[in-house]
Protein backbone atom coordinates (compact mmCIF):
# COMPACT_ATOMS: atom_id res chain seq x y z
CA UNK A 1 0.00 0.00 0.00
CA UNK A 2 1.42 3.36 -0.86
CA UNK A 3 0.99 4.41 2.18
CA UNK A 4 3.24 1.33 3.50
CA UNK A 5 5.89 2.98 0.92
CA UNK A 6 7.93 6.33 1.27
CA UNK A 7 10.68 7.35 -1.08
CA UNK A 8 11.85 10.75 -0.95
CA UNK A 9 12.19 10.66 -4.76
CA UNK A 10 9.10 8.91 -5.89
CA UNK A 11 7.15 12.01 -7.09
CA UNK A 12 10.40 13.71 -8.89
CA UNK A 13 11.54 10.12 -10.67
CA UNK A 14 8.49 9.03 -13.09
CA UNK A 15 7.42 11.88 -15.33
CA UNK A 16 6.96 9.04 -17.74
CA UNK A 17 7.84 5.43 -18.27
CA UNK A 18 10.50 5.84 -20.81
CA UNK A 19 12.13 8.97 -19.24
CA UNK A 20 12.93 8.18 -15.90
CA UNK A 21 14.67 10.74 -13.37
CA UNK A 22 15.86 10.57 -10.08
CA UNK A 23 15.18 14.06 -8.42
CA UNK A 24 16.54 16.92 -10.75
CA UNK A 25 19.34 14.16 -12.48
CA UNK A 26 19.55 13.47 -15.90
CA UNK A 27 16.95 10.76 -17.24
CA UNK A 28 18.54 7.42 -16.78
CA UNK A 29 18.34 4.35 -18.57
CA UNK A 30 14.76 2.95 -18.72
CA UNK A 31 13.56 1.61 -15.40
CA UNK A 32 16.77 2.25 -13.53
CA UNK A 33 15.83 4.94 -10.85
CA UNK A 34 19.08 6.06 -9.21
CA UNK A 35 22.33 5.38 -9.90
CA UNK A 36 24.02 2.04 -9.17
CA UNK A 37 26.66 1.93 -6.61
CA UNK A 38 28.74 -1.46 -6.33
CA UNK A 39 30.72 -2.54 -3.00
CA UNK A 40 33.48 -4.72 -3.37
CA UNK A 41 32.66 -7.03 -0.66
CA UNK A 42 31.91 -10.69 -0.95
CA UNK A 43 28.28 -10.91 0.00
CA UNK A 44 25.74 -8.38 0.39
CA UNK A 45 26.02 -4.58 -0.24
CA UNK A 46 27.46 -2.54 2.07
CA UNK A 47 30.55 -3.46 4.08
CA UNK A 48 29.12 -5.51 6.94
CA UNK A 49 25.58 -6.98 6.65
CA UNK A 50 25.11 -8.67 9.92
CA UNK A 51 24.37 -6.93 12.70
CA UNK A 52 22.19 -4.00 10.51
CA UNK A 53 18.98 -5.95 10.37
CA UNK A 54 16.72 -6.98 13.30
CA UNK A 55 16.09 -10.17 13.95
CA UNK A 56 19.30 -11.26 11.52
CA UNK A 57 21.30 -11.86 14.84
CA UNK A 58 19.23 -15.00 15.70
CA UNK A 59 18.29 -16.43 11.77
CA UNK A 60 21.05 -18.97 11.67
CA UNK A 61 22.38 -17.41 8.92
CA UNK A 62 25.64 -15.89 8.37
CA UNK A 63 24.81 -13.40 6.15
CA UNK A 64 28.01 -11.59 5.67
CA UNK A 65 30.20 -14.89 5.32
CA UNK A 66 32.35 -14.72 8.43
CA UNK A 67 32.33 -18.19 9.72
CA UNK A 68 30.14 -16.80 12.33
CA UNK A 69 26.47 -16.42 12.47
CA UNK A 70 23.98 -15.58 15.33
CA UNK A 71 24.98 -14.42 18.77
CA UNK A 72 28.63 -15.75 18.36
CA UNK A 73 29.00 -12.96 16.31
CA UNK A 74 30.23 -10.17 17.28
CA UNK A 75 29.12 -8.22 14.88
CA UNK A 76 25.69 -8.90 17.10
CA UNK A 77 27.29 -7.10 20.04
CA UNK A 78 24.54 -4.98 21.28
CA UNK A 79 21.82 -6.18 19.55
CA UNK A 80 18.56 -6.39 21.33
CA UNK A 81 18.43 -10.37 19.87
CA UNK A 82 21.30 -10.68 21.98
CA UNK A 83 21.52 -11.05 25.94
CA UNK A 84 24.42 -10.20 27.59
CA UNK A 85 25.98 -13.34 29.42
CA UNK A 86 24.70 -13.96 33.30
CA UNK A 87 27.35 -12.73 35.39
CA UNK A 88 25.67 -15.95 37.90
CA UNK A 89 26.49 -18.97 36.23
CA UNK A 90 28.29 -17.31 32.22
CA UNK A 91 26.12 -18.60 30.04
CA UNK A 92 23.58 -16.76 27.90
CA UNK A 93 19.80 -16.35 28.49
CA UNK A 94 17.73 -18.52 26.15
CA UNK A 95 15.09 -16.49 23.98
CA UNK A 96 11.63 -17.97 24.30
CA UNK A 97 10.11 -18.22 20.80
CA UNK A 98 7.94 -16.11 19.41
CA UNK A 99 4.00 -16.95 18.30
CA UNK A 100 3.18 -16.18 14.52
CA UNK A 101 0.48 -13.75 14.64
CA UNK A 102 -2.96 -14.36 12.32
CA UNK A 103 -2.89 -12.41 9.45
CA UNK A 104 -5.75 -14.73 7.81
CA UNK A 105 -8.95 -12.31 8.11
CA UNK A 106 -8.99 -9.63 5.88
CA UNK A 107 -8.68 -6.32 7.73
CA UNK A 108 -11.53 -4.74 8.63
CA UNK A 109 -11.96 -0.85 8.19
CA UNK A 110 -15.01 1.43 8.70
CA UNK A 111 -15.45 0.31 12.39
CA UNK A 112 -12.52 0.90 14.42
CA UNK A 113 -12.93 2.60 18.03
CA UNK A 114 -10.81 5.08 18.34
CA UNK A 115 -12.07 8.77 17.51
CA UNK A 116 -9.43 11.12 17.37
CA UNK A 117 -9.23 12.89 13.97
CA UNK A 118 -7.54 16.41 14.42
CA UNK A 119 -4.69 17.52 12.50
CA UNK A 120 -1.36 17.28 14.23
CA UNK A 121 1.59 18.99 13.45
CA UNK A 122 5.23 18.31 14.00
CA UNK A 123 7.10 20.72 16.07
CA UNK A 124 9.61 21.75 13.67
CA UNK A 125 10.58 21.44 10.19
CA UNK A 126 13.45 19.20 9.51
CA UNK A 127 11.22 16.43 7.54
CA UNK A 128 11.31 14.26 4.54
CA UNK A 129 9.37 11.65 4.00
CA UNK A 130 6.74 9.98 5.99
CA UNK A 131 5.49 6.20 6.09
CA UNK A 132 2.25 5.19 7.63
CA UNK A 133 1.54 1.55 8.71
CA UNK A 134 -1.31 0.17 10.11
CA UNK A 135 -0.31 0.68 13.73
CA UNK A 136 2.66 3.06 13.34
CA UNK A 137 4.33 6.06 11.39
CA UNK A 138 8.11 6.36 10.61
CA UNK A 139 9.59 9.00 9.02
CA UNK A 140 12.88 10.81 7.94
CA UNK A 141 14.17 13.65 8.62
CA UNK A 142 16.14 15.92 6.09
CA UNK A 143 19.64 14.43 7.32
CA UNK A 144 18.32 10.77 7.12
CA UNK A 145 18.23 10.11 10.40
CA UNK A 146 14.56 7.89 11.51
CA UNK A 147 11.87 8.44 13.96
CA UNK A 148 8.83 5.75 14.27
CA UNK A 149 6.03 6.41 16.24
CA UNK A 150 2.63 4.04 17.52
CA UNK A 151 1.80 1.16 19.18
CA UNK A 152 4.42 -1.80 18.83
CA UNK A 153 3.15 -5.05 17.38
CA UNK A 154 3.63 -6.82 20.69
CA UNK A 155 4.60 -6.70 24.20
CA UNK A 156 8.05 -8.59 23.57
CA UNK A 157 10.18 -4.90 23.63
CA UNK A 158 12.54 -6.76 20.80
CA UNK A 159 9.62 -6.81 18.25
CA UNK A 160 9.15 -2.82 18.97
CA UNK A 161 9.08 -1.54 16.06
CA UNK A 162 8.57 2.67 17.15
CA UNK A 163 12.19 1.70 17.97
CA UNK A 164 13.57 2.52 14.32
CA UNK A 165 17.01 2.28 13.35
CA UNK A 166 20.31 4.48 13.98
CA UNK A 167 22.20 5.89 11.14
CA UNK A 168 21.00 7.80 7.70
CA UNK A 169 18.43 6.53 5.26
CA UNK A 170 17.21 7.44 1.40
CA UNK A 171 13.65 5.63 2.38
CA UNK A 172 11.58 3.95 4.63
CA UNK A 173 8.52 1.86 4.57
CA UNK A 174 5.69 0.47 7.02
CA UNK A 175 3.78 -2.46 7.09
CA UNK A 176 1.97 -4.28 9.88
CA UNK A 177 3.87 -4.51 12.88
CA UNK A 178 7.15 -4.56 10.75
CA UNK A 179 9.25 -1.70 8.47
CA UNK A 180 11.86 -1.52 6.19
CA UNK A 181 15.25 1.07 5.46
CA UNK A 182 16.98 1.38 2.30
CA UNK A 183 20.47 2.58 2.37
CA UNK A 184 22.15 2.71 5.41
CA UNK A 185 24.73 5.30 5.68
CA UNK A 186 26.32 4.62 2.38
CA UNK A 187 25.69 8.31 0.89
CA UNK A 188 24.24 7.04 -2.17
CA UNK A 189 20.85 6.98 -3.45
CA UNK A 190 20.75 2.72 -3.21
CA UNK A 191 22.05 0.44 -1.01
CA UNK A 192 21.09 -2.57 1.58
CA UNK A 193 17.86 -2.90 2.54
CA UNK A 194 17.59 -3.09 6.24
CA UNK A 195 13.77 -4.61 8.37
CA UNK A 196 12.86 -4.72 12.25
CA UNK A 197 10.12 -5.13 13.96
CA UNK A 198 7.88 -8.50 13.97
CA UNK A 199 9.35 -11.33 12.50
CA UNK A 200 6.01 -12.67 11.26
CA UNK A 201 6.19 -14.84 8.10
CA UNK A 202 10.21 -13.63 7.72
CA UNK A 203 8.87 -10.14 6.90
CA UNK A 204 11.81 -8.87 8.29
CA UNK A 205 14.17 -11.18 6.60
CA UNK A 206 15.11 -9.37 3.68
CA UNK A 207 17.32 -9.97 0.95
CA UNK A 208 21.11 -9.49 -0.23
CA UNK A 209 22.07 -7.21 -2.73
CA UNK A 210 21.60 -3.44 -3.79
CA UNK A 211 18.10 -1.76 -4.58
CA UNK A 212 16.97 1.05 -5.71
CA UNK A 213 13.58 1.02 -4.24
CA UNK A 214 11.29 -0.77 -1.69
CA UNK A 215 7.78 -1.52 -1.04
CA UNK A 216 5.77 -2.86 2.23
CA UNK A 217 2.38 -4.71 2.42
CA UNK A 218 1.00 -5.96 5.03
CA UNK A 219 2.74 -8.81 5.58
CA UNK A 220 5.37 -9.16 2.76
CA UNK A 221 7.89 -6.55 1.03
CA UNK A 222 9.14 -6.52 -2.41
CA UNK A 223 12.60 -4.56 -3.33
CA UNK A 224 13.76 -3.49 -6.61
CA UNK A 225 17.08 -3.50 -8.18
CA UNK A 226 18.83 -1.39 -10.93
CA UNK A 227 17.22 -3.36 -13.87
CA UNK A 228 13.82 -2.94 -12.58
CA UNK A 229 12.75 -6.59 -11.50
CA UNK A 230 11.76 -7.11 -7.76
CA UNK A 231 13.15 -9.24 -5.16
CA UNK A 232 10.20 -10.02 -2.59
CA UNK A 233 10.30 -11.90 1.05
CA UNK A 234 7.70 -12.18 3.84
CA UNK A 235 3.64 -13.77 3.63
CA UNK A 236 3.97 -16.35 0.56
CA UNK A 237 0.41 -17.57 0.16
CA UNK A 238 -1.06 -17.40 -3.21
CA UNK A 239 2.51 -16.51 -4.54
CA UNK A 240 2.39 -13.19 -2.72
CA UNK A 241 5.82 -13.02 -3.09
CA UNK A 242 6.70 -14.50 -6.51
CA UNK A 243 5.79 -11.08 -8.86
CA UNK A 244 6.04 -11.76 -12.83
CA UNK A 245 10.01 -11.77 -14.02
CA UNK A 246 11.45 -8.79 -15.69
CA UNK A 247 11.62 -4.78 -15.14
CA UNK A 248 9.11 -2.76 -14.16
CA UNK A 249 8.53 1.13 -13.74
CA UNK A 250 6.51 1.04 -10.78
CA UNK A 251 4.86 -1.41 -8.03
CA UNK A 252 2.99 -1.51 -4.77
CA UNK A 253 1.85 -3.93 -2.42
CA UNK A 254 -1.31 -4.75 -0.39
CA UNK A 255 -3.21 -7.22 1.84
CA UNK A 256 -1.38 -9.98 0.20
CA UNK A 257 -0.62 -8.94 -3.42
CA UNK A 258 1.16 -6.46 -5.19
CA UNK A 259 0.54 -4.92 -8.75
CA UNK A 260 3.25 -3.79 -11.15
CA UNK A 261 3.57 -1.76 -14.13
CA UNK A 262 6.01 -3.15 -17.00
CA UNK A 263 7.87 -1.12 -19.37
CA UNK A 264 5.23 -1.00 -21.67
CA UNK A 265 2.70 0.76 -19.39
CA UNK A 266 0.78 -2.25 -18.80
CA UNK A 267 -0.83 -3.19 -14.78
CA UNK A 268 0.38 -6.92 -13.82
CA UNK A 269 -0.97 -8.05 -10.19
CA UNK A 270 0.24 -11.23 -8.90
CA UNK A 271 -0.83 -12.95 -4.81
CA UNK A 272 -3.87 -13.63 -2.92
CA UNK A 273 -7.26 -13.25 -4.71
CA UNK A 274 -9.80 -11.40 -2.58
CA UNK A 275 -12.18 -12.04 -5.24
CA UNK A 276 -13.12 -8.31 -6.00
CA UNK A 277 -11.07 -7.68 -8.54
CA UNK A 278 -8.14 -6.72 -6.65
CA UNK A 279 -5.49 -8.61 -9.02
CA UNK A 280 -7.66 -7.45 -12.17
CA UNK A 281 -6.60 -4.54 -12.82
CA UNK A 282 -7.88 -2.27 -16.35
CA UNK A 283 -5.97 -2.09 -19.28
CA UNK A 284 -4.30 0.81 -20.43
CA UNK A 285 -0.76 2.04 -20.37
CA UNK A 286 0.02 3.67 -16.78
CA UNK A 287 3.17 5.30 -14.93
CA UNK A 288 2.00 5.39 -11.58
CA UNK A 289 0.25 3.36 -9.48
CA UNK A 290 -0.59 2.73 -5.82
CA UNK A 291 -1.70 -0.43 -3.96
CA UNK A 292 -4.06 -0.30 -0.83
CA UNK A 293 -5.50 -2.85 1.41
CA UNK A 294 -7.89 -4.73 -1.25
CA UNK A 295 -8.19 -2.11 -3.95
CA UNK A 296 -5.63 -0.04 -6.55
CA UNK A 297 -5.35 2.61 -8.75
CA UNK A 298 -3.05 4.42 -11.53
CA UNK A 299 -2.68 7.25 -13.23
CA UNK A 300 -1.81 7.29 -17.19
CA UNK A 301 -0.16 10.29 -17.08
CA UNK A 302 1.43 12.88 -13.91
CA UNK A 303 -0.67 14.81 -13.43
CA UNK A 304 -3.61 12.46 -14.92
CA UNK A 305 -7.46 11.24 -13.79
CA UNK A 306 -6.99 7.62 -11.29
CA UNK A 307 -8.86 5.01 -12.72
CA UNK A 308 -9.32 2.14 -9.80
CA UNK A 309 -9.77 -1.61 -9.47
CA UNK A 310 -11.25 -3.97 -6.46
CA UNK A 311 -12.83 -3.41 -3.24
CA UNK A 312 -14.92 -0.08 -3.03
CA UNK A 313 -17.32 -1.14 -0.44
CA UNK A 314 -16.45 2.41 1.20
CA UNK A 315 -15.92 4.19 -2.03
CA UNK A 316 -11.94 3.75 -1.92
CA UNK A 317 -11.85 2.78 -5.77
CA UNK A 318 -13.88 5.69 -6.62
CA UNK A 319 -11.47 8.53 -6.91
CA UNK A 320 -12.46 12.35 -7.53
CA UNK A 321 -12.60 12.93 -11.59
CA UNK A 322 -9.83 15.64 -11.44
CA UNK A 323 -6.27 15.48 -12.38
CA UNK A 324 -3.69 14.42 -9.50
CA UNK A 325 0.28 14.45 -9.40
CA UNK A 326 0.39 11.90 -6.99
CA UNK A 327 -1.43 8.93 -4.78
CA UNK A 328 -1.06 6.74 -1.59
CA UNK A 329 -3.75 4.17 -0.82
CA UNK A 330 -4.49 2.83 2.36
CA UNK A 331 -7.21 0.50 3.95
CA UNK A 332 -10.34 1.62 3.03
CA UNK A 333 -9.07 5.11 1.78
CA UNK A 334 -7.15 6.61 -0.75
CA UNK A 335 -5.53 9.98 -0.89
CA UNK A 336 -3.71 12.21 -4.04
CA UNK A 337 -1.53 15.14 -4.48
CA UNK A 338 -3.13 17.60 -6.77
CA UNK A 339 -1.22 19.76 -9.11
CA UNK A 340 -1.43 23.32 -7.14
CA UNK A 341 0.53 20.96 -4.24
CA UNK A 342 -3.30 20.67 -1.70
CA UNK A 343 -4.14 17.31 -0.83
CA UNK A 344 -7.51 15.49 -1.93
CA UNK A 345 -8.72 12.09 -0.08
CA UNK A 346 -12.05 9.94 -0.31
CA UNK A 347 -13.15 6.43 0.87
CA UNK A 348 -13.61 5.45 4.61
CA UNK A 349 -13.24 8.90 7.24
CA UNK A 350 -14.76 7.45 10.01
CA UNK A 351 -11.91 8.95 11.99
CA UNK A 352 -11.16 11.54 9.65
CA UNK A 353 -8.21 9.85 7.78
CA UNK A 354 -9.94 11.36 4.28
CA UNK A 355 -10.36 14.96 5.95
CA UNK A 356 -6.91 16.36 5.14
CA UNK A 357 -5.88 20.37 5.85
CA UNK A 358 -7.20 22.65 3.65
CA UNK A 359 -3.79 23.91 2.93
CA UNK A 360 -1.39 23.66 -0.54
CA UNK A 361 2.40 23.22 -0.53
CA UNK A 362 2.51 19.21 0.24
CA UNK A 363 4.90 17.32 -1.35
CA UNK A 364 4.37 14.01 -0.10
CA UNK A 365 1.20 11.84 1.19
CA UNK A 366 1.16 8.76 2.62
CA UNK A 367 -2.47 7.41 3.90
CA UNK A 368 -1.81 4.22 6.27
CA UNK A 369 -4.76 2.10 8.10
CA UNK A 370 -6.85 4.22 9.28
CA UNK A 371 -4.80 7.64 9.36
CA UNK A 372 -2.49 9.86 7.14
CA UNK A 373 0.21 11.28 6.88
CA UNK A 374 1.92 14.15 4.62
CA UNK A 375 5.09 16.48 4.30
CA UNK A 376 5.48 20.38 2.69
CA UNK A 377 7.58 21.60 1.05
CA UNK A 378 8.98 23.26 4.49
CA UNK A 379 9.59 20.41 6.05
CA UNK A 380 6.67 20.33 8.13
CA UNK A 381 5.21 16.99 9.08
CA UNK A 382 0.84 16.41 9.59
CA UNK A 383 -0.90 13.75 10.33
CA UNK A 384 -4.92 13.48 11.23
CA UNK A 385 -7.07 10.39 11.62
CA UNK A 386 -7.14 7.69 14.45
CA UNK A 387 -4.22 8.51 16.56
CA UNK A 388 -4.75 5.58 18.83
CA UNK A 389 -1.15 4.86 20.79
CA UNK A 390 -0.50 8.09 19.09
CA UNK A 391 0.20 6.91 15.62
CA UNK A 392 -1.05 9.61 14.05
CA UNK A 393 1.52 12.35 16.74
CA UNK A 394 4.55 13.65 14.66
CA UNK A 395 7.88 13.75 17.28
CA UNK A 396 9.66 16.56 17.10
Amino acid sequence: MSALLSDPTRSARRPSAQGLTSGGTTPLQPVARMVLLLWSVGVGCGPDREGLNAGECRNGIDEDSDGMMDCTDPDCSGSPDCVEADASDGGAEELPDIPEADFDDVPEVGDDTGTDAMVRLSKSANWRAVAAGVEHTCALRVDGTMACFGRPPTSDPREDVTLGLGGHWQAVGSGQGFSCSLGAESGGAEDIVSCWGAPTYEATMSPEGCFVALSLGYSHACAQDATGALECWGWAGHGATEPPPGAMVDFDLGYHFGCGIGTEGAITCWGKDLHNGNISPPAGAFVDLDVGAMFGCALSGVPGVPVCWGEDGLGQASPPTEELSALSLGSGHGCGIRPDSSIVCWGDDVHGQATPPDSTGWAQVSAGAHHTCAVDEEGWLACWGWNESERATPPE
